[in-house]
C-alpha cells in the first residue's frame, strides 16, 4: 500500500483491501497518501487503519433472513471481504464466483436463483456497490428450502433487507470517507507547506 501510495497522485489516498486485519484481528482498511514537496520530491507517507466493526456487523446481522439467510461483499476481483454468517466454507480472501456476483460487479441489480457459497440452492438478491470509492458486489442470499416455506412474505422481508443494506452501508461508507480523506488531504498539505518552510501553521 506504501509503495502504491508513492506511485499514485500526491492527493489521492490509496486504500487497502477490506480483508486486511488489524490488531487483535480486527477487521480494518488502511488508508495511505503521499507526501510530496513543491518539487515533487516524496517527503514520505501518512497512513492510518479505519474500523470496519460497525459495517461487518451490519452485513453479518440476521436482518430477518431466517437460519439460512446472509449478506457478504465482493470485490472487483471477485474476492470476498467479508465473514460469512453462515456456511463458513468461503472465507474472507477467497475468490467467489457466482452468477449473483457476476452480475452484480458488471452493474446490475436483481435477482437469480443460484448455487450459493455454502453449496446449496439459494435465491439471491445482488446489486453494485461503491465503498471507500472501491466497486463491490453486495449479495443477500437465502436457502430455496427456507424461503419458499413461507414464500412471498420471505421474498418480500429478502428484497427489502437488500434495499436496507445498500442504502445504509452506501451512506455509512460516503460518510466514512469523507470524514476520513478530508483530515488526511490537510495533513499531507500541513506537512508540505512545513517541508517549505511554513512553520507558522497549525497542524490539523
Amino acid at each position: 500500500l506504501v509503495a502504491q501510495a508513492l506511485a499514485g497522485p500526491a492527493d489521492v489516498p490509496q486504500i487497502s483491501d477490506f480483508n486486511a486485519a488489524g490488531p487483535g484481528g480486527v477487521p480494518v482498511v488502511y488508508l495511505a497518501q503521499a507526501v510530496r514537496s513543491t518539487e515533487g520530491v516524496s517527503l514520505g507517507v501518512l497512513a492510518f487503519a479505519v474500523r470496519l466493526d460497525p459495517l461487518m456487523q451490519m452485513i453479518a446481522a440476521p436482518q430477518s433472513l431466517g437460519d439460512t439467510g446472509q449478506a457478504y461483499l465482493v470485490d472487483a476481483k471477485g474476492l470476498l471481504q467479508t465473514a460469512l454468517r453462515v456456511g463458513g466454507a468461503a472465507t474472507p480472501g477467497m475468490a467467489v464466483k457466482t452468477p449473483a456476483v457476476t452480475a452484480a460487479l458488471a452493474g446490475a441489480t436483481g435477482r437469480i436463483e443460484q448455487i450459493g457459497v455454502d453449496g446449496g440452492s439459494v435465491l439471491a438478491v445482488h446489486a453494485p456497490l461503491q465503498l471507500f470509492g472501491r466497486p463491490m458486489a453486495l449479495v443477500v442470499e437465502q436457502a430455496d428450502r427456507e424461503l419458499f416455506a413461507p414464500a412471498r412474505e420471505l421474498a418480500r422481508k429478502l428484497g427489502v433487507n437488500a434495499l436496507l443494506l445498500i442504502a445504509v452501508l452506501a451512506a455509512v461508507s460516503t460518510w466514512m470517507a469523507r470524514g476520513i480523506a478530508r483530515p488526511l488531504h490537510d495533513l499531507a498539505g500541513a506537512v508540505n507547506r512545513i517541508s517549505r518552510g511554513d512553520h507558522a501553521i497549525s497542524v490539523p
